[in-house]
């Protein structure tokens, strides 16, 4: 067997490490907010994917998944209960699960060129920030539309590099961030510090994150936003009858109506019932001339 399709960990050092990746990378999303955690979370989840099978990648793959989704979305369990929560982190750490099989196999594949060579240090980390991206916009768009906001780039909103998702967008960002954490990862197996050439292309993926200006814009003008949060029974589980959330809103609203603005935006769900509808005039207990000055 090559030198470099040798697993780097053993099968339990992996395991945990994958729940600590895991966990890492959750710390590193809003609310805490521990940007140079996320480099540490994928670089440590790529260490344990060297040298497994489509079988050992999934596992390895879905512990770290358990480990981010179960934190990332315990608030689920706060509106939904505890049954939801640990089907939708389950479910979410599963696809994760199978979208490492891919990036496994992609390092079995390079194992046969030489650690210092062009395809280990250059091609291995764009095909893998190229498969950790494309496992994002899969899981952000599928199933029931998916859920988008595990993306590395979004990690980066505290950090030095936004400006460069002017230019990228926020799925462009996460590719440059994995590739980054791959090619670190591949000066490491290619020696390290005793061959400091090889670090050439994770330096330059470094100092371009760094330096790349935010993109050129110029001064349209002014653009006026009000806000209404009318604190309605949006809650999954809350008594309300229809047209409650709605009438919430709408009281909330009417003290800021006339005020200048350009747009008044109101939360998703502030409208619990088609507006169109002939009888919704006597059933639902709102100020009718508050909506027809919205409409």
């Amino acid at each position: 067997m090559p030198a470099l399709a040798r697993p780097l960990l053993p099968w339990w050092a992996a395991l945990l490490v994958s729940a600590v990746a895991g966990f890492a990378l959750d710390l590193a999303t809003p609310a805490v907010g521990w940007w140079p955690l996320t480099f540490v979370s994928v670089t440590l989840a790529l260490v344990t994917l060297i040298g497994r099978g489509a079988g050992g990648a999934m596992l390895v793959g879905t512990v770290y998944g358990v480990a981010f989704y179960a934190t990332h979305l315990e608030w689920v369990g706060v509106y939904l209960g505890p049954v939801p929560w640990v089907a939708l982190a389950g479910l979410e750490a599963v696809l994760f699960g199978l979208g490492a099989i891919p990036i496994a196999l992609a390092y079995q594949w390079s194992a046969r060129y030489r650690a210092r060579g062009t395809v280990q240090l250059v091609a291995v980390p764009a095909l893998i920030g190229g498969l950790w991206t494309a496992r994002e916009v899969v899981m952000g768009a599928w199933p029931y539309t998916g859920f988008p906001w595990a993306r590395l780039g979004m990690t980066q909103v505290d950090g030095p590099f936004p400006e460069v998702a002017s230019w990228t967008g926020v799925t462009g960002l996460s590719f440059l961030v994995a590739v980054g954490c791959a090619a670190l990862l591949q000066w490491g197996r290619a020696g390290g510090i005793h061959h400091p050439a090889s670090a050439l292309p994770a330096a330059v993926i470094g100092i371009g994150l760094l330096l790349v200006p935010a993109f050129p814009t110029s001064d349209a003008g002014s653009f006026r936003v009000g806000w209404v949060q009318g604190n309605g029974p949006t809650g999954y589980f809350d008594d309300r009858s229809p047209g409650d959330v709605l009438t919430a809103q709408t009281a909330a609203t009417v003290p800021v109506l006339g005020q200048p603005m350009d747009l008044l935006v109101w939360p998703e769900g502030s409208v619990d019932t088609d507006l169109t509808c002939p009888g919704f005039r006597g059933v639902f207990r709102f100020d009718h001339a508050a909506v027809a000055a919205l409409l």
